[in-house]
This record gives structure tokens, sequence and C-alpha cells, in this order.
């Protein structure tokens, strides 16, 4: 991941590390995984970390 991202805003969504989810999850409805090429690396991140997939969201997909 991109560390320098981090703290960063896409379209005015905050930009969070993967281990930062973890402890801020609860407060929020849905993750938006905005990087198209690398989505299927991050989706596993995330259902790793206990993230429910129909919470999760590409903006890519169709």
């Amino acid at each position: 991941m991109d560390k320098n991202k981090a703290g960063k805003k896409f379209y005015d969504a905050p930009i969070y590390q993967p281990e930062e989810l973890k402890n801020i999850w609860n407060d929020f409805d849905y993750l938006l995984i905005a990087h198209y090429s690398r989505f299927e690396e991050i989706l596993s991140m995330a259902l790793s970390l206990g993230i429910e997939r129909d919470r999760i969201i590409m903006p890519y997909e169709v």
C-alpha cells in the first residue's frame, strides 16, 4: 500500500491504510476500493480483516 496517500482524500473520501481499518471500521457504512488494478488484492485484505463483502464497493464495478 502507498503509505504516502494515508490521510489524503479520493473524491472527498478519506484514504486509510489497511491496518487502520480494524480500529475504525464500525464508524463507516461501506469500504470504497478505488484502485482498479489491485482490487482483488485489496478485497482479499479487507475480507481477512472481517469486513463483509456486501459492504465493499469498487467504483469501477458494473
